[in-house]
C-alpha cells in the first residue's frame, strides 16, 4: 500500500459519525472515482475529493498575487507605515502606487520570517484588532486565502 499524503478540508465532511470542520489535516490513504479515502485520529472514510485540498498549501504564484495589487514583492520604500508596533512585531502599511493596506507581520519562533498580507477593503478595526485576526491564521490559512506573500 502506498504511503499517505496530507491534505486538508475546504469544507466540513464526515467520516464513521464524525464531523470534521473546514481547514483539519486528514490523511489520505487513497483515491478513486472522485473520492479520497482519509484518517483523522482513529476514523477512516470516504469523502469528495473537491472536499479536500493540498497540505502544507504552498504560497500563491508571484505573479497571481500581483494581479490582487502590483505591489507584490516590490521593496520596502514602496510602502508607508500606517502603524508599528514593535512589541508585537508588525506593520500596517499602504503601498504608494495604489492607496490599498498590506499587513507586515513577523512570524515564527525559532526561526523568524515576514508575511505579507493583502487587506480587505472591509477589514476594520484597530490595528492590532487586524493583527491578531490575521496573527492568529495558520500559515495554510494565509496562503489558502491567496492574499499572502
Amino acid at each position: 500500500m502506498a504511503e499517505p499524503v496530507q491534505a486538508m478540508t475546504v469544507r466540513e465532511v464526515e467520516i464513521e459519525g464524525k464531523r470534521l470542520p473546514s481547514h483539519t489535516v486528514v490523511w489520505v490513504w487513497g483515491k478513486c472515482e472522485g473520492q479520497a479515502r482519509i484518517e483523522y485520529e482513529r476514523w477512516r472514510g470516504l469523502v469528495p475529493i473537491t472536499a479536500l485540498t493540498r497540505y502544507p498549501i504552498e504560497s500563491p504564484p508571484l505573479e497571481e498575487l500581483r494581479k490582487l495589487d502590483p505591489c507584490f514583492g516590490v521593496p520596502d520604500e514602496a510602502f508607508d507605515v500606517v502603524h508599528a508596533d514593535s512589541a508585537n512585531d508588525y506593520e500596517i502599511v499602504r503601498c504608494r502606487a495604489h492607496d490599498r493596506r498590506f499587513l507586515r507581520d513577523t512570524r515564527g519562533s525559532i526561526g523568524w520570517y515576514t508575511v505579507l498580507t493583502l487587506l480587505r477593503g472591509d477589514d476594520r478595526g484597530s490595528p492590532e484588532e487586524i493583527w491578531r485576526r490575521y496573527h492568529a491564521l495558520d500559515d495554510s490559512l494565509l496562503r489558502l486565502e491567496g492574499r499572502s506573500l
